[in-house]
């Protein structure tokens, strides 16, 4: 069952739609924006998407990240763990917790941090999933 990172949030004085969830919201979406078009990503920037949902504070930042043909789910998941840890996470959060899920098309991640001093937190929402091939009709 996952955590309900609603409630942690709520537990650590954050509300949906406040001003320090939407500082976090533009920080973390330009980082991982950054991530995505990283010489070594295995992600198709062009068919991946981030988005904001200020209003969910399960999932305040969505990111539907689909992989470059050839590349494994898997690859996908240690790129951006690795990513995380190298670049994106605070330097020393009270709170942390990466779930992952697998699924028929890919894997799921979702990630909650708070600041050490409450200031600013986030909770994301990571789809990782195989590009659709397109079958062709032979004529």
């Amino acid at each position: 069952m996952p955590i309900d990172y609603a409630a942690i949030l709520r537990e650590n004085g954050f509300v949906a739609e406040c001003d320090d969830l939407y500082d976090s919201l533009t920080g973390f979406g330009h980082e991982i924006n950054d991530v995505l078009h990283d010489d070594g990503s295995p992600f198709d920037v062009e068919k991946s998407e981030i988005r904001r949902q200020p209003q969910d504070l399960n999932c305040l930042l969505y990111c539907s990240l689909v992989l470059k043909t050839g590349i494994q789910p898997d690859q996908g998941v240690r790129y951006l763990i690795d990513k995380w840890h190298s670049w994106l996470r605070y330097a020393n959060p009270l709170y942390e917790n990466i779930e992952r899920t697998a699924k028929a098309d890919g894997t799921s991640l979702r990630i909650l941090t708070i600041s050490r001093g409450r200031e600013t937190a986030c909770s994301i929402g990571f789809d990782i999933t195989s590009p659709v091939e397109v079958a062709h009709e032979q004529v």
